[in-house]
């Protein structure tokens, strides 16, 4: 389960990356540091099944809100 996981969790990481072109410099360096916690917490906690699952989950939807949030009200875009 926790390789499929940390599988998982790269594949979003790309989705992170690309941001760039999207969100501005120093809320993108918050935003790969948020992956990268959420990538830690990954990591020291694969011996919980439950939890392993829900961090890519938490990875997606976090990602998915913080830039409807900056395109919304803070005009971020393309």
């Amino acid at each position: 389960m926790f390789w499929i996981a940390l599988l998982v969790h790269l594949v979003i990481g790309f989705f992170y990356v690309v941001s760039g072109l999207l969100v501005p410099l120093t809320p993108l360096i918050l935003l790969w540091a948020w992956w990268l916690v959420l990538l830690a917490a990954l990591v020291l906690r694969r011996d919980i099944p439950r939890f392993v699952i829900g961090i890519p989950v938490v990875a997606v939807a976090s990602w998915f809100l913080i830039l409807w949030l900056g395109d919304r009200y803070l005009g971020w875009t393309a």
